[in-house]
């Protein structure tokens, strides 16, 4: 229902906490019931996507009230999943969560987990599982009285939910053949199309990819991290067509759900070269701090705007293919306005524009060529797909 299970993007569900983290996707669920098969398997599959997503890891809550995190979450996140399972109309968290998503307007994905639409549909003056957890919810016994338990317009605004939800086309376990990898592939399928930022598009053929990061990793980021006083600034350098863009993609796709929020900016030295620089300042603006009313005129402006208006939690910022140290600094001149687990990598065919930026040499990864046998798996790929077509 809220709160994601990752160990770099986690936020507790506290009421007395805030957060200003964004997220892509809404997991609304019953936890008893799914937390530890289906939404999980669901939210691994969506992460490893490089998709954000919230989780809750609260097995039962109390109360009605919902958290601060729970109530940024719903309103960022472009797709909401809901999760209706049998016992899921029992819990006043699930049902005031499926109100505010319908409210935001975003997408909503509904999967029938061991449940039939039907079930929402009807839920007056009937016997399914849902009619009967509503009548618990809005009335209750006491020496054969029978008092309200909940206000009769909150559960009515409950049963029009699920009404609605009723009618959006989803998936249904039971119409998988009671496969739930099926019905897995399916709902991240749906959840890849609807959400609004799709993973970096990264290459037809990503042989050696993942020997590539966890190279980079091991020999840049683990070995140089920082010890908390300031972000870490790292580098990727080799030649035009090594393939730096695509590596700092993958990485990107893989790591953005680490962080609080992050930003992609693609080929700067080109876009700089079109007179474009305060057009990437303010995407970084727009993308790290959802400000869309900031008008930039000269650089000095926006290096200004950045240090004033840049979060102070955690980011990931990529720049691809710098080619002076000026457009570095035109980013992030100085550091301390950053936070220090943030992550600042930079891409360029020349690794003095990286030092003369500040990136210390044993920061920087200088990548080669494929290997022989990357090299030939790669032309058989793409001989075999000439053939075929």
């Amino acid at each position: 229902m809220a709160a994601p299970s990752s160990t770099a993007a986690s936020t507790s569900a506290n009421p007395n906490s805030t957060s200003n983290s964004s997220y892509e996707v809404f997991l609304n669920h019953r936890g008893p019931d799914v937390k530890k098969t289906f939404a999980s398997y669901l939210y691994h599959r969506l992460v490893s996507c490089g998709l954000k997503v919230f989780l809750d890891q609260e097995e039962l809550q109390q109360g009605d009230y919902l958290t601060p995190q729970i109530k940024g979450a719903i309103q960022t996140a472009s797709v909401h999943v809901a999760i209706f399972s049998e016992r899921y109309a029992e819990s006043t968290w699930c049902l005031n969560e499926l109100l505010m998503m319908l409210e935001s307007k975003a997408t909503v994905i509904p999967v029938f987990y061991r449940v039939k639409p039907t079930a929402l549909r009807w839920t007056q003056d009937r016997d399914g599982v849902y009619a009967r957890a509503l009548r618990t919810l809005e009335n209750k016994r006491k020496d054969d009285q029978v008092t309200p338990r909940h206000d009769p317009a909150t559960v009515k605004h409950w049963r029009e939910a699920l009404s609605t939800v009723a009618e959006i086309s989803g998936f249904e376990l039971e119409a998988c053949n009671g496969d739930e990898g099926v019905l897995l592939a399916k709902v991240v399928g749906s959840v890849l199309r609807n959400v609004k930022q799709l993973p970096l598009n990264v290459a037809k053929h990503p042989t050696g990819l993942e020997e590539k990061v966890r190279d980079f990793e091991n020999k840049v980021l683990w070995q140089h991290q920082q010890s908390g006083r300031k972000p870490q600034v790292v580098g990727i350098v080799g030649l035009g067509g090594v393939g730096k863009t695509t590596l700092a993609k993958h990485f990107f796709n893989l790591k953005r759900s680490h962080y609080k929020i992050s930003c992609f900016l693609h080929d700067v030295r080109e876009t700089v070269g079109k007179g474009s620089l305060m057009l990437l300042q303010s995407k970084v603006l727009q993308n790290l701090t959802t400000r869309l009313d900031l008008q930039i005129d000269n650089k000095d402006e926006g290096i200004e705007m950045l240090e004033k208006n840049l979060p102070s939690s955690e980011i990931l910022l990529i720049l691809d293919d710098v080619d002076h140290s000026d457009q570095v600094d035109a980013f992030f001149p100085g550091q301390t306005f950053l936070h220090p687990n943030s992550l600042i990598l930079i891409t360029s065919r020349n690794q003095d524009v990286l030092t003369n930026s500040g990136v210390e040499k044993s920061s920087i990864y200088k990548l080669d060529g494929p290997s022989q046998q990357h090299s030939l798996e790669l032309f058989c790929g793409h001989a075999f797909l000439i053939v075929s077509a």
